[in-house]
């Protein structure tokens, strides 16, 4: 894996979870999400997923697929990661 996507995908994550004044998760925990921590542990609301989601094309310049914007396709913080990649990799070999 891409370390500084790696790194950007959890910064974005963290940030915007901390951010968000709704948010259920413990601030305590945030601090510990990491490549293995699964969707279901941060007890993420719809909108607070599109957020996060919206971030992170914000911040990697990429666009998310309409499908993927399911929390359901993504099990895990890795799967997240993997497929911000992929499209990293697309659209540098696009452009």
């Amino acid at each position: 894996m891409d370390l500084q996507i790696t790194e950007t995908v959890l910064d974005v994550i963290k940030k915007t979870i901390k951010d968000d004044s709704e948010n259920q998760v413990n601030m305590e925990f945030v601090d510990t999400i990491g490549m293995d921590t699964t969707l279901a542990q941060l007890h993420l609301s719809s909108l607070l997923f599109i957020k996060i989601i919206t971030n992170i094309e914000l911040r990697l310049e990429i666009e998310f697929e309409y499908e993927m914007l399911d929390m359901k396709q993504f099990d895990i913080i890795s799967s997240i990661v993997s497929y911000a990649e992929k499209k990293v990799k697309n659209n540098f070999v696009t452009h």
